[in-house]
């Protein structure tokens, strides 16, 4: 069964600590989108938008989402924890960072072939732009290859316990609702 089984898999305490740095890394992606975003109200806005900010935003927010109900049902609610589910999602953040840190680094780099092509001199509020983008196209490369690792090392994990997981309550053996047992007659 793998990936449609429900239950937790077992997986090894390195993976939740990757889960865990990969909320980290996004967090600060979108501390460093969100201040991208606040500078334009500024020279920056004379460049361009949101476009590549807001993405990583949303990815920020979507792998929140992901990792955290993750964990979550991994820890708290095992039953409802649907391998397929999480699956389908975790490769959908993984696109999701993909497309935002390679578009937010091709605006970072058409952005400093611009700002010192034109010999303009250093201006803090563009210098802030460029940085800004720049960490968070660096913390986002970082996110989607730790989103990466943990789907990669999930499907690994799912497919080495495939009947399920032990967090998973099993029923009870109960005598009265097992199948009867053959009587076996001694004859003489």
């Amino acid at each position: 069964m793998g990936l449609t089984a429900k239950g937790v898999p077992k997986m090894p305490m390195w993976l939740t600590i990757i889960r865990g740095a990969a909320i980290a890394l996004s967090l600060g992606a979108l501390i460093a989108a969100a201040y991208n975003v606040s500078l334009l109200s500024s020279w920056a806005r004379y460049y361009g938008g949101d476009g590549p900010a807001g993405l990583i935003i949303f990815s920020a927010i979507f792998t929140w989402i992901v990792l955290g109900c993750m964990l979550a049902a991994e820890f708290f609610a095992p039953q409802l924890y649907i391998r397929s589910i999480f699956f389908a999602t975790l490769v959908i953040s993984s696109i999701l960072w993909l497309a935002a840190w390679a578009w937010a680094a091709a605006w970072t780099a058409d952005f400093y072939h611009l700002y010192n092509s034109y010999y303009i001199g250093r201006v803090r509020e563009l210098d802030a732009w460029g940085g800004s983008m720049a960490a968070a196209v660096a913390l986002g490369a970082a996110t989607w290859i730790l989103t990466i690792i943990t789907t990669v090392f999930f499907v690994k994990a799912c497919l080495a316990d495939p009947t399920g997981s032990t967090f998973v309550q099993q029923p009870r053996n109960d005598p009265e609702t097992a199948e009867p047992k053959p009587e076996t007659t001694i004859t003489a």
